[in-house]
């Protein structure tokens, strides 16, 4: 029956849009995580390693341990 075609098609399409908004929303966050590192990294490089923030050392952190996660997850 076409209708039931037409309803899977759709479920489809819903389903479809809903990763397509889930890979856009996981990219711009790693967007904006890639340029707080980079952020963090310029001020590494003006007064050193040692001058960081216990925020900004965990948050270089956490981005290593993300970055490496999504390295393995792509193989």
């Amino acid at each position: 029956d076409w209708r039931i075609k037409s309803f899977f098609r759709y479920l489809g399409d819903i389903g479809h849009n809903f990763k397509v908004k889930a890979s856009e929303k996981k990219r711009k966050k790693t967007e904006r995580l890639m340029l707080r590192v980079d952020q963090i990294l310029d001020k590494i490089n003006q007064v050193g390693y040692q001058n960081l923030t216990k925020e900004e050392k965990k948050l270089l952190e956490e981005a290593s341990h993300r970055l490496s996660d999504e390295k393995k997850e792509s193989k």
